[in-house]
């Protein structure tokens, strides 16, 4: 009976095991996955500094329109953490919206978008992914 009932443990013990690696994994994804999303953002926010800086507030709109929903994922993320921090991130989102929706002044989205990278890599480092690096 006492054999039964170690080996009982130990293939519950195993079962487990294996349940938290592939926990653990699927952690590692999402932890790629967002990490792809803050270095597409960070990307897209250099290309839409160069775009606003060559007085072209159409294609700064469009870059800013491609990664719109991946910026509402990198917030919600960091929501989970640190809400001030979210609040600032969707701010600054907000007021790009507001921008282009308004105004549509480039040289005031070119202040927005660098504002915006400042942001992405504080959301790096707050989910522990590192900072981001690079331009």
């Amino acid at each position: 009976m006492r054999g039964l009932k170690s080996r009982t443990f130990l293939a519950l013990l195993a079962a487990v095991s294996v349940a938290a690696l592939a926990l653990a994994a699927c952690g590692d994804e999402d932890d790629d996955s967002v990490k792809s999303e803050l270095q597409a953002a960070r990307e897209a926010m250099n290309q839409m500094i160069e775009r606003a800086e060559q007085g072209d507030v159409e294609e700064a709109e469009q870059t800013f329109e491609a990664i719109h929903d991946a910026l509402h994922r990198i917030d919600s993320e960091v929501r989970d953490i640190d809400v001030s921090q979210a609040q600032e991130l969707s701010g600054i989102v907000i007021d790009v919206e507001e921008e282009l929706a308004g105004q549509r002044d480039a040289s005031r989205l070119v202040e927005l978008a660098r504002e915006m990278l400042q942001q992405i890599e504080r959301a790096a480092e707050t989910l522990g992914l590192g900072p981001l690096g690079g331009q």
